[in-house]
């Protein structure tokens, strides 16, 4: 199958690309993916599932279907000597190998069929709502299923054929020069993101978008205006989004947004009518913005505020923050820090960044609560960030807001201390086991001491704190600032005013435990305990519920694992991005 593309320049010299598909020679071969049997799932599909399941040929998503779009249904079915056939005539054919599909009582064309697999264009005729399919096999016997069509189901073919990775697309920036978006075994090959006036295309191949509600349906776009698409949450200009000559396939041009130049490996997603299809990967090469950090020497504290003029991330899904940075210079490894914000303007957010030789960007740790911890709950929106940097060398903290304050402006004090988390390793007992007004203090009023140790994953850890001077109250986060656990009364003790918390690692790595009354202006002598549990005692421990006691409203990553929902995975999807003149 040949690809012809045919672009058409306006006045305003911006780009639009309209592809045909040759008529002759069918053979499904969308931009190298022979047969577009659309991945490996169809035996496993099958063999657990024996009836049939429909998904978006391109997404495999389930609940992803639309009139006029490809679907592919796995099962069982018989063809002629239970072969595969492939279509190689336009208008598809409704009887391949001698099974045939309707869906809601209408034919449907066939790509493929094979004895798992059927892969079809759905009638353009079909309705929204539940729909019913049924596949006629060449023996006369029948398989029958529903699914749920809606009016848009975008996805997007992938290089690999799984609905994830690279896409199968192509760049180009003059509509006539293309070039794949993949290297030979499907990885990502480095695109240029162009220039502001010239700048480079993705052209998307993709199903299910032809039927969204465009304001100017009927213009040489298509339905452009009713598609977006998003490079890590930066929206990039859709020039084109229309059927193309092959049944159920749409192609969507959009120009990469050059701000994200040097990016590397960005995610994208397109929605239509705000459909989500599913996401892709390209890496975008060129020279990454260059962080700006005004030098910061330990122990000190700096007054600044967010500004318009002040730099710029981009979070996944779209939001701006500004952000001041401050470098910090490390000569020893693990060198502790202790990273204070504070302001009555903006919900505050404290990160941690390196920026490599090529220009990529390493976050490291955040916070955007702990500085807010007074009395069992979240007085403010201050942060307090307990981290260890494992290596010497320049680093940058970032001063910003937190993901609900988007854009947030105002001023902040930033204080900085190092060498205030104290090094302890099982079975040890700490140096000093007192909490005092010379401690770290939240701007809730609470002081508490932190302490960090390695850990290994697989790690049985129990961690226990007694006091006769307060009420303990132990966290347990790893460097990068996620909480894992906490606990306050599971220890028992004096009217149950003893923690222990119990935890079996998932990675191996740096931990720090923050010790504290919970308290405003508490202090104490207490005994802390880290211990390392054999087998037995760890299976006697995890049967053993924490103790009701004051609760924390601590964003808590309970698998330590980087979850779309965890805060240090959305401070490290934020992108710092090339201001615009």
């Amino acid at each position: 199958m040949r690809l012809r593309s045919e672009v058409l320049l306006s006045r305003r010299r911006r780009l639009r690309l309209a592809t045909c598909l040759a008529s002759t020679g069918l053979i499904l071969c969308l931009l190298g993916l022979t047969n577009l049997s659309w991945g490996n799932r169809a035996g496993r599909v099958a063999a657990a599932q024996p009836q049939i399941v429909v998904v978006n040929s391109a997404s495999f998503f389930s609940d992803s279907l639309a009139p006029d779009s490809m679907a592919t249904a796995f099962g069982v079915f018989q063809t002629q000597q239970n072969q595969s056939y492939t279509a190689t005539t336009l208008p598809l054919p409704t009887t391949l190998g001698g099974l045939s599909v309707k869906v809601n009582n209408l034919d449907c064309g066939l790509f493929y069929a094979g004895p798992t697999q059927v892969n079809l264009a759905l009638p353009p005729l079909t309705t929204e709502g539940t729909a019913t399919i049924v596949v006629t096999n060449s023996d006369g016997s029948t398989r029958t299923a529903t699914f749920n069509m809606q009016r848009t189901a975008p996805g997007i073919f992938t290089a690999r054929g799984n609905g994830a990775g690279a896409p199968a697309a192509l760049v180009t920036t003059d509509g006539i020069n293309y070039q794949p978006v993949t290297n030979a075994d499907g990885s990502e090959r480095e695109l240029s993101v162009g220039t502001r006036e010239r700048p480079n295309f993705l052209v998307l191949f993709a199903t299910g978008i032809r039927n969204a509600v465009a304001a100017l349906p009927n213009d040489a776009n298509g339905v452009a205006e009713a598609i977006t698409v998003t490079f890590q949450g930066v929206p990039g200009a859709v020039s084109y989004a229309a059927r193309t000559g092959l049944a159920g396939l749409d192609q969507i041009n959009v120009a990469i947004p050059t701000e994200l130049a040097g990016s590397g490996s960005v995610r994208v997603r397109v929605s239509a009518n705000g459909r989500l299809s599913n996401v892709v990967t390209v890496r975008l090469g060129g020279t990454a913005p260059v962080v700006r950090g005004q030098a910061l020497d330990p122990n000190t504290t700096v007054t600044g505020a967010l500004t318009v003029d002040d730099q710029v991330q981009v979070a996944a899904d779209g939001r701006s923050y500004f952000f001041d940075a401050y470098q910090l210079r490390t000569t020893t490894a693990n060198t502790t820090v202790a990273l204070d914000l504070r302001s009555a303007q903006f919900n505050a957010l404290v990160g941690v960044i390196r920026q490599r030789t090529d220009g990529a960007i390493v976050p490291l740790a955040v916070d955007d609560q702990t500085g807010g911890f007074g009395n069992g709950s979240v007085e403010n929106d201050n942060a307090l960030l307990l981290t260890v940097l494992r290596e010497p060398g320049d680093y940058f903290i970032i001063v910003t807001s937190a993901d609900a304050e988007p854009d947030a402006l105002g001023s902040y004090q930033l204080r900085l201390s190092t060498g205030v988390l104290q090094n302890i390793s099982y079975g040890a007992t700490p140096a000093s086991t007192s909490i005092s007004t010379t401690d770290l203090q939240t701007s809730a009023g609470t002081y508490l001491d932190a302490y960090w140790f390695a850990g290994t994953a697989g790690d049985a850890v129990q961690i226990r704190m007694n006091s006769a001077a307060f009420d303990s109250f132990l966290i347990l986060n790893t460097d990068n600032g996620e909480t894992v656990a906490f606990d306050d009364n599971s220890g028992g003790g004096t009217n149950g005013r003893d923690a222990s918390l119990f935890k079996a690692l998932n990675q191996s790595g740096n931990y720090v435990i923050i010790a504290t009354p919970f308290e405003p202006g508490r202090t104490g002598a207490y005994t802390l305990a880290l211990t390392r549990l054999n087998s037995a005692a760890a299976e006697n421990m995890a049967a053993l519920s924490n103790a009701p006691g004051r609760q924390a409203s601590l964003k808590q990553a309970p698998d330590e694992s980087a979850t779309p929902d965890s805060l240090f995975e959305s401070f490290a999807a934020r992108r710092i991005v090339q201001r615009q003149p």
